[in-house]
């Protein structure tokens, strides 16, 4: 009975309502365009920073496993650094630098059974080559100690 809009004044309201639906649209196109590359750096750097940690957890792995291999009487430093080479290299990680040594500095041939050594793994962020870096600057390092037998 009681019509908000007469009859004439419809058609302008539908124009008005459509061009308010119109701006919501652009703004919208306009918030994702400055939206998008903040989310591809959130989910790159998330997927990078999750490399970062498995590849440490790897080398502490592959640091232990050169310790497990090293408490043995017969292995010389040089078979260690080739087995611990080969685990890396496994998984398309080079440019490692090892060192293996005792405590007090000593080479590891040196050793002496019943004193300690440690094998240290570092690769430096400019070397990686695992996957495309986006944080270049994270040194990676592993260590263990073991007990020559």
């Amino acid at each position: 009975m009681f019509d908000r809009f007469p009859t004439r004044n419809r058609k302008c309201a539908h124009r008005i309502s459509l061009g308010r639906r119109d701006s919501r649209k652009g703004g919208a196109l306009i918030e994702f365009v400055f939206i998008l590359p903040i989310m591809f750096l959130v989910i790159l750097g998330s997927v990078d920073i999750c490399n970062n940690i498995f590849v440490k957890q790897f080398m502490t792995e592959v640091s232990y496993q050169g310790v497990m291999k090293g408490v043995d009487a017969g292995m010389t430093e040089s078979d260690l650094v080739s087995s611990i080479n080969a685990h890396l290299a496994a998984r398309n990680i080079g440019n490692a630098t090892i060192s293996i040594e005792g405590l007090d500095g000593s080479a590891f041939d040196d050793v002496l059974r019943g004193e300690m050594f440690e094998v240290l793994i570092s690769l430096a962020g400019a070397d990686r080559q695992d996957s495309p870096v986006i944080v270049q600057s994270i040194d990676l390092e592993a260590r263990s100690v073991g007990v020559r037998q």
